[in-house]
């Protein structure tokens, strides 16, 4: 009865969240491939692709690839390398080999392009062929590829990075300076979805902290996790926004309801708990 009951809590909740959320504007979502802005009742998409990013992604993935590929036999503490191993390490050697041939980067950019992804490239096919020659995994010989290859592809991630934030810049300052006043610069809210394990220091959550000058996620930007369905991460994010309206009203605590309501009692029962454990 109480549980029937208690959907008019779910309803009203739902309701006001919808409400709160047709509020919101300007709103700008930033969604990996996509960045879009709700502002002054319309929707405006823009892709955020850019092939040289790929690309060098592409190439800095191969000496991941080739660790991913040796794991388990390093995890499970042996040194041979299989037969089955060695014609799939000699496959992918051989498609290594023909990107070689095909690389298609500006040869004569000032930050040699071409030359770092050729250097990622002859670093892993001279591990490939040492390997299958040898049909041995030396961990020493592994990390020190690994070590190696990290130098190089760092140079992409630098690259990777200013080419990711020159084309949301100007996207974004276009729409801050030329379609925002000074109230809706004031008020614009971000909604980022990106992955977990990239959550600190995500470089889109990066720029849009300095855009609107704040230190951490909450009030003005909310980071939601493994969810790229914008629907999904609209509701998300308005119950955070309607959380932080009740939380303000019932605790006088904006940040109250975005922790376990239970969390404060929790821990004292919980201490309580083993503390008789211990007597």
């Amino acid at each position: 009865m109480l549980a029937e009951f208690n959907k008019h809590f779910s309803n009203a909740y739902k309701q006001t969240r919808t409400h709160l959320l047709n509020k919101v504007d300007p709103l700008i979502i930033f969604n990996g491939d996509y960045l879009t802005l709700f502002h002054r009742g319309k929707q405006t998409r823009t892709q955020l692709i850019l092939p040289l990013y790929d690309d060098l992604k592409a190439i800095s993935h191969i000496p991941f690839t080739i660790y991913l590929r040796l794991f388990n036999i390093l995890f499970d503490n042996k040194q041979c390398i299989s037969s089955n191993q060695t014609e799939e390490f000699q496959i992918y050697l051989n498609e290594i080999d023909n990107i070689r041939q095909s690389l298609d980067f500006p040869s004569s950019s000032a930050d040699n392009i071409l030359q770092t992804q050729e250097a990622i490239i002859d670093l892993s096919i001279d591990y490939l062929h040492s390997i299958i020659k040898s049909k041995q995994l030396n961990e020493i010989e592994l990390k020190q590829f690994c070590q190696k290859a990290s130098q190089l592809f760092t140079i992409n991630f630098k690259r990777a990075a200013r080419l990711s934030l020159d084309l949301l810049h100007s996207i974004v300052q276009n729409w801050y300076t030329k379609l925002f006043n000074e109230i809706e610069r004031q008020s614009v809210k971000i909604l980022i979805l990106g992955p977990k394990a990239a959550r600190n220091g995500f470089i889109a959550k990066l720029y849009f902290y300095k855009l609107l000058n704040v230190e951490q996620e909450g009030e003005r930007i909310v980071y939601v996790e493994s969810v790229y369905d914008e629907q999904q991460a609209l509701a998300i994010f308005g119950s955070w926004l309607l959380d932080a309206e009740a939380g303000d009203m019932f605790f006088n605590d904006r940040s109250q309801l975005h922790r376990d309501l239970m969390m404060d009692a929790a821990n004292l029962y919980i201490t309580k708990l083993f503390q008789q454990q211990k007597n």
